[in-house]
């Protein structure tokens, strides 16, 4: 889910699936989260341009993926 109109937009993981607006189906792999980035599919799946701050995210994933998927592949 997508917060903010300003320049840069908060992307904050909705695991229940119960917010309003667009969201975005991600493995809980940090790998899955860096591929993601760098393809840049946030602007497609949410329909807005970039910049997004995945901080809140990529916290959310870190601290919830399975042993062995949190080594970033950058």
């Amino acid at each position: 889910m997508v917060h903010g109109d300003a320049v840069v937009k908060a992307v904050a993981p909705d695991p229940l699936g119960t917010a309003a607006g667009r969201g975005a189906h991600l493995h809980l792999a940090v790998a899955c989260l860096d591929q993601a980035e760098r393809r840049r599919v946030f602007s497609r799946a949410f329909r807005v341009e970039g910049p997004f701050d995945l901080s809140a995210l990529r916290a959310y994933v870190q601290a919830r993926a399975p042993a062995g998927t949190r080594k970033a592949v950058r």
